[in-house]
C-alpha cells in the first residue's frame, strides 16, 4: 500500500466513511479506475461489507460489483442523512 492510500485511511472511521468513500466514486470518470481508486475502493468495501469481503482487484467483474455496491451503499445512505 503505497503512501497516498496510506493517507487516505489513517483517519478513516465510522464518521467520514461516507465522506470518502463519496469522494472516491466522484473522482472516477467513465471506465478510467487508477490504481489508487482501485485499492481505495477495495478497502472501503471491504470495511463497509465485512460479511462478503472482495480481494481480486485484477478480476474485472470483482472490481465491476465492488464499485456497483458501493454506489448503492453511498446513495441509500445520502437518503438517510
Amino acid at each position: 500500500m503505497n503512501e497516498y492510500i496510506k493517507s487516505i485511511l489513517k483517519d478513516l472511521n465510522d464518521d467520514n466513511l461516507h465522506t470518502k468513500v463519496g469522494d472516491v466514486l466522484g473522482t472516477i470518470t467513465g471506465n478510467q479506475v487508477s490504481s489508487n481508486q482501485t485499492q481505495l475502493m477495495f478497502a472501503f468495501y471491504n470495511r463497509i461489507f465485512k460479511d462478503k469481503p472482495e480481494y481480486t482487484q485484477s478480476c474485472s467483474a470483482c472490481r465491476l460489483r465492488v464499485y456497483n455496491r458501493l454506489t448503492h451503499w453511498h446513495k441509500e445512505n445520502i437518503k438517510e442523512e
